[in-house]
């Protein structure tokens, strides 16, 4: 599924072939790579005063966005409560990559790290 959303393009730090290093003339037209600490280019938290454009490219490849998705593991987690985010995101039928850009913020980026779905569907 093509989410139009997404920002096209975004590679980050990924593994180029040896294969490359043999071109003679720069390929001008390749795409590249984010650093790491930029802001993540989500689209949906691009509006201003959004706390959610601090979180940085890092932040989603290290799990610790601070996004608010509840899971089973939570210590909070209510058996009786509503259908953790964290499973819906597989089981929902929805656009993971939109219900995941949707998330509001419970920490600030990089103050707790936690094992979420939706950080490594947002730099997918």
């Amino acid at each position: 599924m093509v989410c139009p959303q997404r920002s096209a393009g975004l590679r980050v730090d990924r593994f180029e072939p040896a294969v490359h290093a043999r071109r003679s003339k720069p390929d001008r037209g390749r795409e590249r790579a984010a650093p790491r600490r930029s802001p993540a280019p989500i689209p949906e938290w691009q509006i201003p005063g959004d706390p959610r454009a601090k979180i940085r490219i890092e932040d989603l490849l290290h799990m610790s966005s601070g996004l608010r998705i509840r899971a089973p593991q939570d210590p909070d987690c209510d058996p009786s409560g509503p259908y953790p985010d964290h499973l819906y995101l597989y089981t929902g039928g929805v656009d993971s990559y939109h219900y995941a850009a949707t998330r509001p913020q419970q920490w600030p980026p990089n103050s707790v790290g936690r094992y979420r779905n939706t950080d490594p569907v947002l730099i997918s």
